[in-house]
């Protein structure tokens, strides 16, 4: 085992005499290290710096290649592993404290091979970011081929004042789970919910499956409407190829959402219909369309307008 400095210099750390192993992640919480060998259903060790093995993680029978740790991960499973099942490239996390696995991802790369490891890298993105690499024999050369996928959380929330804590014999609490679509782009996004009591032996998973349309509208009684006529984001901006524009209306009314280049000329009407008071998104995919400056407009047949601005960069 040894650790490399970004200009290439190496220490050696350890040797384990007799072990193979596919995959290693440091654990920045316990300072010690996870290693995994490649042979189907091997346990995932802990180790410390000087070859001592602490615990072990049992493998639900995956064979696993890459092993990346993340701190911070909001569900609490820190352990990230990269794995392959029936041709597909599946990331699952682990509670380091030995409450199971959950997969977590499917991945569909552009290449014809599959990814082999795995890291995460913190700064690429505000809330990290995934990086997967292989080596690829392409018509250039063997090259590595590298992967980016950035955890995408924000899109649900708990909100309750016991989502930790104590509920005494026949005291109940409410929680709240909290979707935001507005700046998704369309697709199928997966979670769950786990929830642990003392009384129980195994938790309790619930899942939570959010599905986008290219338009969405939220509407529903109780729910107060917009004062004003706007577009309330662009995201993201700058983009490439997608973006999620959303907007605004107070009342219901026929309204135009039509993206203009930067000299006034017409790209694409996006909505041209009547609609409702409330809240709306609509996602905008440039893939045809060349980089540069581009304008969004919002009409109504009132004769509001509203103007913002995007970057489509490729």
């Amino acid at each position: 085992m040894h650790s490399f400095t970004l200009d290439g210099e190496f220490t050696e750390l350890f040797t384990l005499e007799g072990e193979n192993h596919a995959a290693v992640a440091y654990d920045t919480q316990s300072d010690h290290l996870w290693l995994v060998s490649p042979v189907q259903g091997s346990p995932i060790y802990a180790y410390d710096n000087v070859s001592n093995r602490l615990s072990s993680l049992d493998n639900p029978n995956i064979a696993i290649t890459g092993l990346c740790f993340w701190e911070d991960n909001p569900s609490g499973e820190q352990l990230l592993a990269l794995y392959q099942d029936e041709g597909t490239s599946q990331v699952a996390s682990f509670n380091v404290h030995g409450a199971g696995l959950h997969r977590i991802a499917n991945l569909e790369p552009s290449f014809t091979t599959l990814p082999r490891s795995c890291s995460l890298v913190s700064d690429i993105a505000p809330y990290g970011s995934l990086v997967f690499a292989s080596p690829v024999v392409t018509t250039d050369g063997r090259v590595i081929a590298v992967w980016g996928m950035k955890p995408l959380h924000d899109w649900i929330t708990l909100d309750g004042n016991n989502i930790a804590g104590v509920l005494q014999p026949e005291e109940e609490t409410q929680i709240t789970v909290q979707l935001l679509a507005v700046h998704l782009e369309t697709g199928v996004y997966e979670a769950y919910t786990t929830i642990t009591h003392t009384a129980l032996s195994d938790p309790i998973t619930i899942p939570i499956t959010l599905t986008v349309t290219p338009e969405v509208s939220v509407k529903g009684e109780g729910l107060p409407l917009p004062d004003e006529f706007t577009i309330t984001s662009l995201y993201p901006n700058p983009f490439n190829p997608r973006a999620v524009i959303a907007y605004s209306l107070p009342s219901a009314v026929s309204v135009k959402v039509e993206v203009m280049d930067i000299n006034g000329r017409m790209v694409s009407t996006l909505v041209n219909r009547e609609s409702t008071a409330g809240l709306h998104s609509v996602t905008w995919d440039a893939s045809g369309v060349s980089a540069g400056v581009y304008l969004v407009r919002l009409t109504d047949g009132a004769g509001r307008v509203t103007v913002r601005k995007v970057v489509l960069v490729k």
